[in-house]
């Protein structure tokens, strides 16, 4: 994410919450600068302002880079997981698989046949 993305994120997480904002455009500037050394690289906006209204559904305090971090890395962990299930399910080595296995995985969309 770019600087004016995290500066989108943080303004969409201050339309919900007031306790993050920043008395002046400088205060603001400089809340964005923080955030875009805290949050992890890779991250994209989609996700961030995503997980920003998942937070305030859940929680009461103030969403921070380091909840958005979790999310990521939670997110990023499960996509690992179905990529490694779609591996397993479309590999020469899954053809012994016990079809009611092979099924499941159909109808959850993790292979194709």
């Amino acid at each position: 994410m770019n600087k004016a993305e995290i500066g989108k994120v943080l303004a969409i997480a201050v339309s919900i919450d007031a306790r993050l904002g920043a008395t002046d455009e400088a205060g603001f500037r400089a809340k964005v600068e923080g955030w875009s050394l805290a949050l992890t690289e890779a991250m994209d906006f989609e996700f961030a302002r995503d997980a920003v209204g998942k937070h305030y559904k859940s929680a009461t305090d103030s969403v921070m880079p380091a909840h958005l971090n979790a999310m990521w890395t939670a997110h990023r962990s499960r996509q690992h997981e179905i990529d490694n299930v779609r591996a397993i399910g479309s590999s020469v080595k899954s053809q012994g698989m016990p079809d009611d296995v092979r099924q499941k995985l159909k109808v959850m969309g993790l292979i194709n046949e």
